[in-house]
């Protein structure tokens, strides 16, 4: 029997495969996790910022800017990592602010409508599934739609 590859041959070879493949996603799955850090950090200081712009007046007037905290609530939409926290947040200032502008208490009920709607199962199936813009279309069309009526 005259085999092609003696077993000594094969091993080696295995080896550095192996050895390769882990040369090439170590460095990978490195670059992903710093990544996925740099992100979480990113989306951290953004929402606190936003989360500031809302409650603090400008530094420089002195003074808060009405449609510059509309927009700051609609912005909090994009950070479900934090709903728990803006479901919170919104419904105390809205306490609070009992008696301001009602366009701005109107767009805070309209984030908790729309936090709401993407909590709702079939919405955490579309996006279990991969459908996570279809989601996103769907839980805006769902909030407009109860705006609307």
């Amino acid at each position: 029997m005259n085999p092609i590859m003696s077993n000594e041959t094969f091993w080696f070879s295995l080896a550095g495969i192996v050895i390769s493949f882990f040369g090439v996603i170590l460095p990978l799955y490195q670059f992903i996790a710093n990544k996925r850090i740099q992100q979480k950090d990113t989306r951290f200081r953004t929402y606190h910022r936003l989360v500031k712009e809302l409650v603090q007046p400008d530094e420089e007037s002195k003074s808060t800017w009405t449609d510059r905290q509309m927009a700051v609530a609609f912005e909090l939409r994009n950070f479900p990592y934090y709903y728990a926290l803006t479901e919170r947040v919104l419904n105390g200032l809205k306490e609070a602010w009992e008696g301001s502008d009602k366009r701005l208490l109107n767009e805070m009920d309209y984030t908790l409508l729309y936090i709401s709607y993407y909590k709702k199962w079939y919405q955490i199936v579309l996006r279990s599934i991969g459908l996570k813009r279809l989601s996103g279309q769907l839980t805006s069309y769902l909030t407009q739609r109860s705006v609307k009526s």
